[in-house]
């Protein structure tokens, strides 16, 4: 039987495990519906608006991005396919994490998998964004994803190791 201690421990990893994997479904709707949400994007932040005269390079990338994306689902929709594939992939993770909700202790390695994966975004989101000539900010904010991530299981991680002491 846990104490009351234990369980704490316990919910507070779960939430922080919970927050990661709602994380990641945020991250899948943005894949999918692309198209649509740069579009609301470019509207708010694009030529025309009060970003342009604040930040132009910010809303010139953003009405890149939708017109980039316009044209090739227009032109080539079946690339919109491999943002299925990614989708897939965050689903697949997702899942995985439902092991570490369940039973954080036994499934540790889900989590330390997951910080590793959050390093690699981080390094992939330098790498390729400086290859394909992604903007310093707009490589920031997708790294940024990787950092919040990383955080979060970090935290997680450590309550499972305060969570082994008191059990």
């Amino acid at each position: 039987m846990e104490t009351g201690e234990a369980t704490s421990i316990r919910r507070r990893i779960r939430l922080l495990l919970v927050v990661f994997v709602v994380g990641l479904g945020f991250g899948c709707q943005i894949v999918l519906f692309v198209r649509p949400e740069l579009a609301w994007l470019n509207s708010i932040l694009g030529p025309g608006t009060r970003t342009e005269r604040i930040w132009p390079a910010m809303s010139a990338w953003i009405n890149h991005l939708h017109q980039g994306i316009c044209a090739t689902y227009t032109e080539y929709p079946f690339i919109a396919y491999c943002m299925d594939w990614l989708v897939l992939a965050q689903v697949g993770f997702m899942i995985i994490f439902i092991g570490a909700i369940m039973d954080p202790v036994r499934n540790l390695w889900i989590i330390r998998s997951g910080m590793i994966i959050c390093l690699l975004h981080v390094v992939t989101a330098a790498v390729s964004g400086g290859l394909h000539g992604i903007p310093f900010f707009w490589q920031i904010l997708d790294a940024s994803f990787g950092v919040v991530g990383l955080f979060v299981l970090y935290a997680a991680y450590r309550y499972v190791g305060y969570l082994k002491k008191v059990v």
